[in-house]
């Protein structure tokens, strides 16, 4: 498991995100037959932060968005 730290940039507002990353292994790639490591990356953010669905009360959209993203690299 790793943290990432970096800017995120929305509507114009940027704010420091801590996001979770986890390791999911080693592949190869079906087209390239090279290898591959897969990682899935997970976060939280407060749409309120990035003036996301301001109009909208927290009844209807929650305050909180979770971002979740899974990839693939491969080295160059």
């Amino acid at each position: 498991k790793l943290k990432i730290t970096g800017d995120l940039t929305m509507h114009g507002i940027t704010k420091t995100v801590v996001l979770d990353a986890s390791y999911k292994g080693p592949t190869t790639n079906p087209m390239s037959k090279k290898p591959d490591v897969g990682f899935k990356i997970i976060g939280k953010i407060n749409r309120a932060d990035f003036k996301l669905g301001e109009k909208f009360g927290e009844a209807m959209i929650s305050e909180e968005v979770i971002l979740t993203a899974n990839g693939e690299f491969q080295q160059g």
